[in-house]
């Protein structure tokens, strides 16, 4: 009999913890790590998670500026429920987008990264593309073309 067969553990998806439960043990972890004693840990665990310096990193400011905005879509009466897709669309452009020169997304997020209150709170250099500007995407790359310039063999 297959043990995940019962009604105890339908989906292999519940074995697995919440990011939050993670994030803290991980936390709990290095402090561990660092002789932090079991007294102190809750303490040092609070410290960093409510610290400026972690505002301050790019992916946790992207991130948290485009669950605020569809949270604030949600809040205006926004009817379609967010996919898994999205979330996952947002895990890779609040990850690459400080590195990256141009990225093209789906029109959902490219809206999401252009609504005012996330312009204001994420300000990189990166362009950003979709199918809603698809012909400034198109002389983008052209403009790569143009400005190649031949490697020289060594």
């Amino acid at each position: 009999m297959n043990k995940f067969a019962d009604d105890t553990c339908s989906n292999i998806l519940d074995l697995i913890p919440p990011t939050a439960v993670i994030i803290i043990q991980s936390i709990k972890d290095v402090c561990a790590e660092q002789n932090v004693t079991d007294v102190q840990i809750p303490k040092k665990v609070h410290e960093y998670l409510t610290s400026l310096s972690l505002q301050n990193i790019p992916h946790v400011r992207i991130l948290a500026a485009l669950y605020a905005c569809l949270r604030r879509s949600a809040s205006s009466g926004r009817r379609k429920q967010p996919s898994q897709s999205l979330f996952n669309d947002f895990d890779a452009i609040s990850t690459l987008l400080p590195y990256c020169d141009a990225m093209f997304i789906d029109k959902e997020c490219f809206n999401l990264l252009n609504d005012g209150h996330v312009k204001k709170l994420i300000q990189y250099k990166t362009q950003i593309f979709s199918l809603i500007n698809k012909d400034e995407f198109l002389s983008y790359l052209k403009n790569i073309e143009n400005n190649l310039t031949p490697m020289a063999c060594v």
